[in-house]
């Protein structure tokens, strides 16, 4: 029970925290750094914003909690 505690509050923060990325995306926005610059994109990637990072707001938010 307790392991299916903390899985639970893993899944509502890491949501949580994109939501307010998703928000701070909106509020504070920045191109990506290929937008204002002449480069060849290897992969493919949409130009929206680059700030907050998402993969670092889920690495921050599952660390936290475990």
């Amino acid at each position: 029970m307790p392991h299916r505690m903390m899985v639970l509050e893993a899944v509502i923060t890491v949501c949580i925290g994109f939501v307010i990325s998703w928000w701070l995306g909106h509020l504070f926005y920045r191109d990506r750094p290929f937008v204002g610059h002449s480069v060849i994109q290897l992969i493919h990637h949409d130009p929206n914003a680059s700030f907050p990072s998402n993969h670092a707001l889920g690495s921050f938010a599952l660390a936290s909690i475990l």
